[in-house]
């Protein structure tokens, strides 16, 4: 978990003050060892079971970790619908994505821009609901648009660096 951060350290300077840096190996086993692992699997349990009491017409947003086709299948068989953040853990998925908003025709776009606690953020949504690129789709159940989230944060009277982030979601 340190190696990683340490590797994604500007990215995560987007979310986080860490005014101490990375937290050190030691510092994330305390946390983890002291994770009720009985509680962190009733609270487990309990997300599945909401998800298995979803209305029609619900749209779910899951981050990376529940980006899984089963999920998907669970939420549409509700139906209802998803939001599903792609990371590398679709690595085809991700790579057929950047493919579709690197080469791909009718891309819609809307860009916000806005000055807020002392920081510029602009931020470019685009949309492609016409896929050439995306193989296999059909195992992604009602798979309708894939977003591409471009965002841009400046501080203004500070010495942080402009900060960069490009997120995708099904």
């Amino acid at each position: 978990m340190e190696s990683y951060a340490k590797s994604k350290e500007k990215f995560l300077h987007i979310f986080l003050d860490l005014p101490n840096g990375i937290p050190s190996h030691d510092t994330f086993n305390r946390v983890f060892s002291n994770i009720d692992s009985n509680e962190f699997e009733a609270f487990f349990i309990e997300w599945v079971s909401e998800l298995a009491q979803l209305q029609p017409r619900e749209i779910i947003a899951i981050d990376a970790m529940g980006c899984q086709t089963a999920i998907a299948k669970a939420i549409i068989k509700k139906e209802a619908d998803y939001i599903l953040a792609v990371k590398d853990n679709q690595p085809q998925l991700l790579e057929h994505i950047e493919d579709e908003f690197i080469f791909g025709k009718n891309i819609e776009t809307h860009l916000i821009q806005n000055l807020d606690h002392g920081r510029i953020e602009a931020r470019k949504c685009s949309v492609i609901s016409n896929f050439e690129f995306i193989e296999n789709n059909n195992k992604w159940q009602n798979l309708t648009s894939i977003i591409k989230i471009e965002s841009t944060r400046e501080f203004k009277n500070s010495d942080k660096p402009v900060q960069h982030a490009t997120r995708y979601y099904i």
